[in-house]
């Protein structure tokens, strides 16, 4: 994709990573700001792929994403969900706080559970984002809110709109 960067982290404490402001915003943040309300981007779902196919440099950069939405969109909250064939633990976070991602997962990939999870906690999400390789089960339906997968694999979802990002 030229003309196009992903952003750059920068390791300033073990474990955690913070963006170059130098680079320019992701796909996955300009697509988000595409569909912004003019008062509030209100709250995003973000489920993070923790199957046994994703990587600790797929993780990286999936925190690095997350980051990007705090800090480039605001929203009023975002909710984290660690998943594979379940959700395991959910984060909330909102703009300024530090972000550290904590994987939990490693099992096969069923992207239903995070839908369910919504609804059980009584969540409609603005946007629902997921990050992942999109190696997994679909839910037969789609939700009634726009859901983004941004991929680091070559693979099409059933339903939202496809988003390609690359592990550097």
């Amino acid at each position: 994709m030229a003309g196009t960067a992903a952003p750059s982290l920068v390791r300033h404490h073990p474990g955690r990573f913070e963006l170059d402001a130098a680079q320019p915003p992701s796909h996955l943040v300009r697509s988000l700001s595409a569909r912004r309300c003019a008062r509030s981007t209100g709250e995003i779902a973000i489920a993070v792929d923790c199957s046994g196919s994703v990587n600790a440099r797929q993780l990286r950069l999936f925190e690095a994403e997350i980051r990007s939405i705090l800090e480039g969109q605001r929203p009023d909250r975002v909710h984290v969900l660690y998943f594979d064939a379940e959700v395991h633990k959910v984060d909330t976070y909102v703009a300024g706080e530090i972000l550290h991602l904590e994987p939990v997962g490693g099992g096969g990939t069923d992207f239903g559970p995070c839908f369910d999870w919504l609804i059980e906690h009584g969540i409609h999400p603005q946007t629902m984002v997921f990050l992942t390789d999109l190696y997994g089960s679909f839910p037969e339906s789609a939700p009634d809110y726009p859901v983004i997968w941004a991929s680091t694999g070559g693979r099409q979802a059933p339903f939202g709109s496809v988003i390609p990002m690359h592990a550097a």
